[in-house]
């Protein structure tokens, strides 16, 4: 978790401001009630009010995301207009004080060779990376070969498995497929424009 890491580098989560480029409903009550962080985030394909039905605050663009946080996750999607989104110039916009840095989106969003420097030269204080550009990230890769003593995580696209978690997954598809078999829509449909509902089995 944020909190976790936080705390691994040393770093005190409360009043600390904690962007999100993407933003999901349970943020606030994570960040903001569990660990005392003021949470922003900044996503151009979410509609206007979403802030205020989350009770976070929202900036327009990632450089004034950036230049706010102090700690910086990735929660979105990749596409080509997003691909290598974190590079020199969006981490050239970190504040004088450093971040911390999370990624457990998609790898494609950041420039592994930029993020190397900013790790090294102290403006990222802390990284934990669950996603990489190739994956499984070679062991023989820069980021774990030059940075043997940096607060640097990473972990192989596997940080959601928990015992609970592998359960959640396993329930929540069956209920999907109940959902779609008995007519219904499923839900976090990524082509719905593409999907005819089922007339339920009368049998």
């Amino acid at each position: 978790s944020v909190e976790y890491l936080a705390r691994k580098w040393g770093h005190q989560t409360k009043r600390s401001d904690v962007g999100n480029s993407g933003i999901w409903k349970d943020w606030k009550s994570t960040c903001s009630e569990a660990f005392g962080l003021r949470v922003i985030f900044q996503d151009p394909a979410i509609e206007d009010g979403v802030e205020k039905s989350l009770g976070v605050e929202r900036v327009d663009t990632l450089k004034e995301l950036v230049e706010v946080s102090d700690i910086l996750s990735l929660n979105c999607w990749l596409d080509s207009n997003n691909r290598h989104l974190i590079n020199r110039e969006s981490l050239s916009w970190i504040k004088p004080s450093g971040i911390f840095f999370v990624n457990t989106a998609r790898g494609g969003l950041v420039d592994e060779g930029a993020l190397l420097e900013a790790i090294k030269d102290g403006r990222i204080k802390g990284a934990a990376l669950d996603v990489t550009e190739e994956e499984p990230y070679p062991l023989d890769g820069p980021l774990l070969t030059e940075l043997v003593n940096e607060n640097f995580y990473i972990t192989p696209h596997s940080a959601f498995y928990s015992d609970q978690g592998f359960q959640e997954m396993r329930t929540k598809a069956a209920l999907e497929v109940k959902r779609v078999l008995e007519g219904g829509r499923p839900r976090n449909c990524v082509n719905l424009d593409s999907f005819s509902p089922r007339e339920p089995d009368a049998r």
